[in-house]
């Protein structure tokens, strides 16, 4: 599916598409203007979807997204700190490594670098992609538990995977540091708030006190020295209704219910919104925590 061709030229830089309705569609046709650029297509919430739905997904690669979803950035950079952690550093594991996208991006990587996955699918999708470069990929059934010997690691890095602060602290070895990028417990509350609430009632975020202050606590009381912490909030943006069904889909965390059929009222209201004000706005919530353990 894509854009169709449009018909004719109804004033300057826009364009209508009749678009008819899926004879089986859960949702009603609309006709109604999409801004893209200078451009304004119709496109009906059935194609939107139907199209969201149908991408495969592998590793953490949300290309799909690029130009539909825009994401804002945080003031620092965590792959460039982790370079710059990294200078000296013979061992380094990446906790929940997804597709190894990211880790593969910090090349050069440390002579001995492993990577942990819990999420079968992803696991083969890092190999292809990690062993190459001469890292290490551990499937395991959780970050609880990592098969390492204590004191090994001098670096343990980790990008929005859930993490145990007394398994990180016992892998590394005394001195060692361990850097870490979170998604905040309210993280794009916007789509809670108008699909979730309205299906249920009450929004209920899996760990909504996940932040700064809560990492900080868990990590000095095992023993760590907190080095760097930053959080922030900040506007990110769904051009489409596909996009946020895509989002959705693939990031189950977020409104773990959530179904195209169970929430379909929702997003056709949503979808008119987003054609109303062009996009919709959300807030992206990040922390960044630089830690060590004492010598």
């Amino acid at each position: 599916m894509g854009i169709l061709d449009p018909p004719k030229v109804r004033r300057a830089n826009q364009i209508v598409v009749r678009i008819r309705p899926h004879k089986h569609s859960v949702f009603k046709s609309t006709f109604s203007l999409i801004q893209r650029g200078e451009i304004d297509i119709l496109r009906s919430i059935e194609d939107l979807v139907a199209e969201a739905e149908s991408q495969s997904f592998s590793g953490w690669d949300f290309s799909y997204l690029k130009g539909r979803f825009d994401e804002g950035k945080p003031s620092w950079d965590y792959s460039q700190n982790v370079k710059s952690a990294m200078i000296g550093v013979e061992r380094m594991l990446d906790i929940g490594t997804g597709g190894g996208e990211v880790l593969a991006s910090l090349q050069p990587l440390p002579s001995n670098t492993y990577a942990t996955e819990t999420w079968a699918p992803n696991v083969e999708v890092a190999r292809m992609a990690l062993e190459p470069l001469g890292v290490r990929v551990a499937e395991v059934a959780s970050e609880e538990h990592v098969p390492f010997e204590s004191g090994y690691f001098d670096l343990v890095i980790d990008r929005h995977e859930e993490f145990w602060p007394a398994e990180v602290y016992r892998i590394l070895r005394p001195g060692g540091v361990f850097i870490t990028q979170q998604v905040g417990g309210s993280n794009t509350d916007e789509l809670n708030q108008l699909l979730q609430k309205k299906v249920h009632g009450i929004v209920a975020h899996p760990n909504p006190s996940w932040s700064l202050a809560e990492a900080t606590s868990q990590l000095r009381d095992i023993g760590f020295r907190i080095v760097e912490g930053m959080e922030e909030t900040y506007p990110s943006y769904f051009n489409d209704v596909g996009a946020v069904v895509y989002f959705l889909k693939h990031a189950p965390w977020e409104i773990p219910d959530f179904d195209t059929k169970k929430y379909h009222k929702h997003l056709f209201e949503l979808h008119k919104r987003i054609i109303r004000e062009g996009r919709l706005k959300v807030t992206t919530s990040r922390f960044y925590m630089k830690t060590l353990k004492p010598a």
